[in-house]
């Protein structure tokens, strides 16, 4: 049975698809030599919603079109999506990898263990890392979908738990775990 098309949903897209070009506006503002700084804090301000507004569109699109209590066939879920994401972002990496490594004329991008760090965090160019987030989003679906029928049974309960984790994970992250550099 195929499910009502949300109109919504597109305009929504449409405001994303804004916000991104003026994330891409704002980057370039700020390398002016006398930049307005005003402009330039508030197109950072009213334009970061636009990358995290697409994953919640694109997730809340997935869980749509099958239902939570459907039968998942994660291996063949899996299959489309590497091969419609994982493919073309290990394409565009190696690609940004060899301009980057030919424009800069140094090769140590192509050593195995800067290709695993590169391909891991989605280092290859500033623009691609919420391609390896949206990557371990199709690998935890199987973990996804229990804990939404959770939060559906339980919002109450399950929401305060979410925001809880989800506070003392950010503080642990941002100010006290020490994973990947000094800094």
């Amino acid at each position: 049975m195929s499910k009502r098309f949300i109109h919504s949903i597109n305009y929504m897209r449409g405001l994303c698809m804004l916000g991104v070009i003026a994330i891409h506006v704002g980057s370039v503002a700020i390398v002016n030599p006398s930049p307005n700084l005003a402009l330039v804090a508030i197109l950072e301000i009213l334009s970061r919603f636009s990358v995290p507004a697409f994953f919640f569109l694109s997730a809340f699109g997935m869980f749509y079109s099958q239902g939570l209590h459907d039968p998942f066939d994660y291996k063949d879920y899996l299959r489309r999506r590497l091969r419609t994401v994982f493919v073309p972002y290990l394409a565009w990496s190696f690609f940004y990898m060899a301009f980057v490594s030919v424009i800069s004329h140094n090769l140590n991008l192509f050593h195995p263990y800067a290709i695993f760090r590169t391909l891991w965090y989605g280092l290859a160019m500033y623009h691609i890392y919420f391609l390896v987030i949206l990557l371990w989003f199709y690998l935890f679906m199987p973990l996804w979908r229990p804990l939404l029928r959770l939060m559906d049974r339980k919002p109450v309960l399950s929401f305060t738990a979410l925001f809880f984790i989800n506070m003392i994970f950010n503080f642990y992250s941002s100010y006290s775990w020490n994973l990947h550099s000094d800094n």
